[in-house]
């Protein structure tokens, strides 16, 4: 097999590898940030209910001043009942006394419904509470995994740089920039086998006289139609 044409096979796959090897580690930033949304949603979710549940304690405190307010007007009320002199005034007073005994059951009754609602988002918080605490560590779990696979990949490419890096001193500068001015146009892929008579890349068909001469390979051909190295592998002894 050519020399150049060999070495240029072996460099393909080593950029190849290369190039999928950095699509992982540029994905990793991604991966950590979708990560740390999620707990952030979470803990907005948590935060938000334990502002509601304050929100509910300032209308229950709330609520409940105003009930006590309103006890001594009523004593106050029930105190001119006894004093009154006509019956004018004394259904006077009753309305009043009526009046602030509604009001009170009144806020009375708001009091017990947030009392509710708030039992039932004490139940709540502590669910988000396990929820959010769990989703944190299995998140923090997650990211120092991605961070282990992230100086993994960025071993396996420097090795691989390193290998290529020796690889391009044993090819000629004219293949290797051949190489590179395929490559910077059809997407980082230079080379295609030639098999059955086509390219296995853009699968037009080869010239016979062609295709024989690829399976020597023993010179640099390029295809026809999309202009990679097409190389032949031999099958069998």
């Amino acid at each position: 097999m050519n020399s150049d044409l060999e070495q240029l096979i072996q460099l393909q796959g080593l950029d190849l590898q290369i190039r999928e090897l950095t699509r992982q580690r540029d994905d990793f930033p991604r991966q950590t940030e979708s990560l740390e949304l999620e707990t952030a949603k979470a803990e907005k979710e948590l935060q938000d209910a334990r502002n509601e549940m304050d929100n509910l304690r300032k209308e229950r405190r709330s609520l409940e001043g105003e009930v006590d307010a309103l006890r001594p007007r009523l004593s106050k009320y029930k105190d001119q009942l006894m004093a009154v002199k006509t019956n004018k005034e004394y259904t006077a007073v009753l309305h009043e006394i009526e009046g602030c005994n509604k009001e009170i059951l009144a806020k009375e009754d708001e009091v017990l419904a947030i009392m509710e609602k708030m039992e039932t988002l004490e139940k709540t918080i502590g669910q988000t509470q396990q929820t959010f605490s769990t989703g944190r560590e299995a998140c923090l779990k997650q990211q120092a995994e991605l961070r282990r696979q992230a100086d993994g990949v960025n071993t396996q490419i420097e090795g691989l740089l390193s290998d290529r890096n020796r690889l391009l001193r044993g090819i000629s500068a004219s293949s290797l920039d051949l190489y590179n001015r395929i490559a910077d146009a059809r997407k980082g892929v230079a080379l295609a086998e030639a098999r059955d008579q086509s390219c296995q890349v853009c699968h037009v068909r080869l010239r016979l006289q062609m295709f024989n001469e690829i399976r020597k390979n023993e010179h640099i051909v390029t295809c026809d139609s999309c202009n990679r190295i097409l190389y032949y592998i031999q099958v069998g002894p």
